[in-house]
C-alpha cells in the first residue's frame, strides 16, 4: 500500500489555510501537512532539509501575494537548490491572481507543475494528489 504524500502549503491567509487542511483531512489526502506563512519561512525550512528525502514534502501549493518573500521570490529562491534536492516534488502555484501575466509565468518556470486559481475545489486537490 502506498503511503499518503506530505504536502507543504505556502500562504500567509489563516482562513485558506484552515479551509484547505479540512478538505484534505477529509480527503484523507496527505499524511502530513506543513504550513508556512511566507516564502522566506519556507526556504529557510527548504534549504536545511534539502538532502533528506524522507524530510521533505510530495507536493508543494505556494500563493503568490504573502509578506516578507512572495511566491515569485520563493521559486526563484528554489530553482537554486531544486538540482539539489533528493526526490521529486511537484510544485504548484494557488493563486487568486487573474493576471495572464503571472499564469505566463508560472508556465514558463521549470520547476513549476501548475497554475490554479483560489479557491482550490476538492476535484483540483484529487487531481493534484493523483
Amino acid at each position: 500500500m502506498r503511503r499518503a504524500p506530505t504536502l507543504c502549503v505556502i500562504d500567509d491567509d489563516d482562513i485558506y489555510l484552515y479551509t484547505l487542511r479540512r478538505y484534505i483531512t477529509t480527503e484523507s489526502l496527505a499524511d502530513r501537512i506543513l504550513e508556512f506563512h511566507d516564502g522566506q519561512e519556507a526556504f529557510d525550512y527548504f534549504r536545511g532539509i534539502v538532502g533528506l528525502p524522507d524530510e521533505l514534502p510530495d507536493i508543494i501549493l505556494v500563493d503568490l501575494n504573502m509578506p516578507i518573500m512572495d511566491g515569485w521570490e520563493f521559486i526563484e529562491a528554489m530553482r537554486q537548490v531544486w538540482p539539489s534536492i533528493a526526490k521529486p516534488i511537484s510544485l504548484h502555484v494557488v493563486s487568486s491572481s487573474i493576471d495572464p501575466r503571472d499564469l505566463d509565468r508560472a508556465q514558463r518556470e521549470n520547476i513549476v507543475t501548475a497554475y490554479h486559481h483560489k479557491p482550490v475545489t476538492r476535484e483540483v486537490l484529487r487531481t493534484i494528489f493523483s
